[in-house]
Order: C-alpha cells, then sequence, then structure tokens
C-alpha cells in the first residue's frame, strides 16, 4: 500500500501532525480490517531522530485502531439486528 510505505519512512515521523493525521485518517478509511496489522506495528515504533514524532504515531494508530473496532462493533450490531 502507498500510503503505508510514506509512513513507515524514517522521515515521515518528523512530518507535521497534521499531515500525519491525514495519513493514518486515510489508511483507515482505505484499508479498515486490512490496515489493523499495519497499525498495531505503529504502536511499537520507535526513533533516535524524531522520538516525539513517533509518540505522534503511536497515538494516531492507537486512535485509528479504535474506530476500526467502534465501527466493526456498529457493523455487527446492525447486522444481528436486521436478522432478528
Amino acid at each position: 500500500d502507498p500510503l503505508q510505505k510514506v509512513v513507515e519512512d524514517s522521515a515521515f515521523a518528523g512530518a507535521p501532525f497534521e499531515v500525519q493525521g491525514a495519513f493514518f485518517r486515510a489508511i483507515r478509511k482505505l484499508g479498515s480490517l486490512a490496515a489493523v496489522p499495519f497499525l498495531k506495528r505503529q504502536i511499537t515504533r520507535t526513533s533516535w531522530l524524531h522520538p516525539r514524532g513517533c509518540e505522534n504515531l503511536r497515538q494516531l494508530a492507537e486512535e485509528a485502531l479504535a474506530r476500526i473496532k467502534r465501527r466493526g462493533d456498529t457493523r455487527r450490531r446492525i447486522l444481528e439486528s436486521s436478522v432478528s
């Protein structure tokens, strides 16, 4: 995935928070469940050059995972209610 490759580049941790957020929102919306392994990797990411940037990446990844989980729970409830 091209978006994931950009985020995984070591320089991305030094990008402005707004740019990082836009990439994570796009990955979450486009990748959904397929993005989960990638997002989990970002939670453990470290960098000597951009420690604050990696903290931002961890935060954004955690938020994206939480939203994917909530969306999945909502979809499951909708499916269950339509079957009943």
